[in-house]
């Protein structure tokens, strides 16, 4: 061992090295004769290729492997989504200081979606950890709102 803790290995080592992991190695069996049930794919050029079941293609057959169910965590997006076209609407019918308040409350919402729903978190609000998530979407629109109301000529 040297200074810097690692080993040293001079040639004779490391010959000693590969016998040993050579040695370690379990060695193939027969390709025709598996010694655990498996698959022959049927597509294989050449020689058969065996694989375990369980693996590939046998894998969505197999009840273990069963795919997940898929959770649909975009909802928070397309709420987003709907509010910042809801906030221009605001805009175009109300006027600045309404959607700046409209900005404001859809921030604020989604600081509460953040904070309630379970992780790892609804995409498209979902950026940081948790707390800064809620703290960030909190305070923006806590100021945006304060400036609504304070900002003269808006």
């Amino acid at each position: 061992m040297n200074a810097t803790g690692s080993v040293m290995v001079d040639d004779e080592g490391l010959g000693r090295l590969r016998e040993s992991a050579a040695q370690a190695r379990p060695s193939p069996g027969p390709v025709d004769e598996p010694e655990e049930p498996g698959v022959a794919p049927e597509d294989a050029d050449g020689p058969v290729a065996w694989r375990p079941t369980g693996v590939g293609v046998d894998s969505a057959q197999s009840p273990r492997h069963a795919p997940k169910p898929v959770v649909r965590r975009e909802t928070a997006m397309w709420v987003v989504c709907v509010g910042v076209v809801g906030v221009v609407l605001v805009a175009l019918v109300f006027g600045a200081r309404e959607s700046a308040l409209a900005l404001a409350a859809l921030l604020v919402g989604g600081s509460v979606a953040r904070a309630v729903i379970p992780g790892p978190g609804p995409i498209g609000i979902t950026v940081r950890s948790r707390a800064v998530d809620v703290f960030m979407f909190a305070a923006l629109g806590l100021m945006i709102a304060v400036l609504a109301q304070t900002a003269p000529n808006i």
